[in-house]
């Protein structure tokens, strides 16, 4: 099962750096699993400013781990600071079209 921490994203790699030390933090303190995720521009962001790991961007890893790696449910925690668009509908949306074609349940 996949638990993804998401934000808007940004080309800076000081933006994605700090969204994995979210991640890690909130790993160790809920003892599950949170992958960093963003919705779009992270994976402008240099390689090499990322500590060799390119970014995880939310569709590419959402599809991945529901069609390759079987996840049966997905928990979404955005990290938003207001009720934006992405939190309101494109997030929400999406994951509506993943579970129409899979047996995968969702949480926002």
């Amino acid at each position: 099962d996949l638990c993804i921490l998401v934000d808007n994203g940004s080309s800076s790699a000081a933006s994605t750096l700090m969204l994995r030390r979210i991640a890690a933090q909130l790993s160790r303190r809920l003892a599950v699993n949170v992958v960093p995720c963003s919705l779009a521009h992270a994976d402008r962001a240099p390689a090499s400013g990322l500590e060799g790991e390119p970014a995880n961007l939310f569709k590419p890893t959402v599809l991945a781990a529901v069609r390759e790696g079987g996840a049966s449910s997905v928990v979404v925690l955005p990290l938003f600071l207001a009720p934006v668009h992405a939190v309101m509908r494109t997030i929400p949306e999406f994951l509506e079209s993943v579970t129409e074609e899979s047996l995968c349940r969702y949480a926002v």
